[in-house]
This record gives structure tokens, C-alpha cells and sequence, in this order.
């Protein structure tokens, strides 16, 4: 089992202290894709909020093993959702 370290930042930036011991790479990339997932999912405004909702992924060492970055990019002519 290796920890992983899940930081967030969506507005304000979390960073994850405890870490996650994972079986390996594969399931920190599908606990980081379900953290975002439910952050999207529970509270879509944070897209609004800031410049879009970023996850990244770190190894014990500090070597980041990937980030996702969610945005919304809005047309012209589509005005953003009110909060």
C-alpha cells in the first residue's frame, strides 16, 4: 500500500495532510476522479466560484502523479448561472 495526498483547490486551496494509503497509482487516479466527481456533483457552484475545481494527486515523496482541472468555459451569449 503506498498514501497519497489529495489537495484541492476550487476558490481556497486544501491541503491534504493525512493522505490516502492506496493499493497504487490506478485506484489514486479513481479516488481522485470520484473526489471530483461528488465536489461537482454536491456543489456545482464551485465552478462559479473560482477559476474551475483542480484535484492533484501527489506521492508520499511530493511527486505530483496528476492533477484534474475542471472549468467552464462560457459562449458570448450565454450569461453565467446566478448564485
Amino acid at each position: 500500500m503506498e498514501r497519497y495526498y489529495f489537495h484541492v483547490e476550487d476558490g481556497r486551496v486544501e491541503q491534504d495532510t493525512e493522505g490516502t494509503e492506496l493499493p497504487g497509482k490506478d485506484a489514486a487516479y479513481s479516488e481522485a476522479v470520484g473526489m471530483m466527481w461528488h465536489t461537482l456533483r454536491d456543489r456545482p457552484e464551485k465552478l462559479n466560484e473560482s477559476d474551475g475545481v483542480l484535484t492533484r494527486v501527489q506521492t508520499a515523496a511530493g511527486l505530483t502523479l496528476l492533477t484534474i482541472h475542471t472549468c467552464v468555459t462560457y459562449a458570448p451569449s450565454f450569461s453565467r448561472p446566478q448564485r
